[in-house]
């Protein structure tokens, strides 16, 4: 199966960042193909507009599945993750951050890299500075977002 055949699950755990919810759920409509099934929103119980922003979104017509869950308490990111991971209706499933912009190749770059056969069953890619502040020239000079040379854990 090409990776580009694959269905694909998009998780996305959130907590009181709206304003940057939306700009990366804006940057899903412009993924390239048409492998993902739906796009999960993991809300982990926020205080802001998030639940006002993920109903705008799921309102608007997608190439995918635009679904919202809200926790009932807040437990944090990788709780919110594993909630999306069991509401997933894909063949793969991909995590990413409230607080980031999708290239529009990610998923067909990422996907095209697993191999289960050869045990290849996760993958990572490099994470980009969006703004150019002192923080980000930070881990660019220092390469904390880049991926790790081994595939112990992903960024």
């Amino acid at each position: 199966m090409t990776g580009s055949s694959r269905n694909i699950s998009v998780v996305v755990p959130t907590f009181n960042r709206r304003r940057k919810l939306e700009r990366l759920l804006a940057s899903f409509d412009r993924l390239q193909g048409d492998h993902v099934e739906e796009v999960i929103v993991v809300d982990d119980c926020s205080t802001d507009e998030t639940k006002v922003t993920a109903a705008r979104w799921h309102g608007q017509r997608h190439r995918f599945a635009a679904r919202y869950v809200r926790m009932p308490t807040n437990q944090g990111p990788a709780a919110a993750r594993n909630v999306g991971m069991e509401e997933a209706s894909g063949e793969i499933v991909a995590f990413t951050d409230d607080d980031c912009i999708v290239h529009p190749r990610w998923l067909l770059n990422l996907v095209g890299r697993l191999d289960p056969g050869n045990g290849v069953v996760g993958a990572g890619g490099a994470v980009l500075p969006v703004h150019t502040d002192l923080v980000a020239r930070y881990y660019t000079f220092h390469h904390i977002l880049e991926p790790a040379p081994s595939m112990l854990y992903l960024v």
